[in-house]
């Protein structure tokens, strides 16, 4: 995957996220406006406090019993203005990172693109350390615990995180890449927010 000039790679432990106009390879950071340098994720060397180690979820759902890249219903896709289907693409440099499926503005070079990623992470590890990201918030998406963790304002960056937790281990990462002519015009978190809220209803409890 050709990765264009000007965008980045952030490692957090095995994952890397790569934010571009051409693909958007999720893991457990954001990207952020600005120089757009690699730079390591502030929560990777930290653990959880102890009382936000085991946050309670209510009906626990497996994102990872789902194929990737059914993971957001076509109608959903097609609704926030992506192409119906997506494409499974490897979660940059680090052949051990997650994947991620990739959803594109159609007939657009701008590079707008949502992208999905089932994640083996703890909720908790984000609520644990909010000082740690420049835009950060608790959110409740259809009624598990989520959290808005970015390095800088969305809106200014045209990128938005949200991390929600399907199970006490187990997390699905939304990242929206907003198309250049958009940026600063729409908020790339309300997008995200709405991917996820259509993709948990429709997993399978877990097991």
């Amino acid at each position: 995957m050709t990765i264009p000039e000007g965008r980045r790679v952030r490692k957090f432990g095995r994952g890397v996220l790569t934010c571009s106009g051409a693909a958007l390879l999720v893991t457990l950071t954001a990207c952020s406006s600005g120089g757009r340098q690699a730079a390591s994720d502030p929560t990777a060397s930290k653990q959880p406090s102890q009382n936000q180690s085991a946050i309670q979820i209510n009906n626990p759902k497996d994102a990872a019993a789902v194929p990737l890249c059914d993971l957001l219903p076509a109608e959903t896709a097609t609704a926030l203005g992506y192409e119906t289907q997506g494409r499974k693409e490897q979660g940059g440099l680090d052949p051990d990172s997650p994947s991620a499926c990739v959803w594109r503005t159609p007939g657009s070079s701008e590079g707008g693109q949502l992208a999905l990623t089932v994640l083996n992470r703890k909720i908790s590890d984000y609520y644990a350390h909010p000082e740690t990201w420049g835009d950060f918030k608790k959110l409740t998406v259809a009624g598990y615990p989520t959290a808005r963790a970015n390095t800088s304002d969305p809106k200014k960056a045209g990128i938005c995180s949200i991390y929600l937790g399907t199970q006490q281990s187990q997390m699905i990462s939304a990242q929206v890449t907003q198309s250049t002519s958009k940026v600063g015009k729409k908020d790339p978190c309300q997008v995200a927010r709405k991917a996820l809220e259509e993709t948990v209803p429709t997993l399978p409890p877990a097991k």
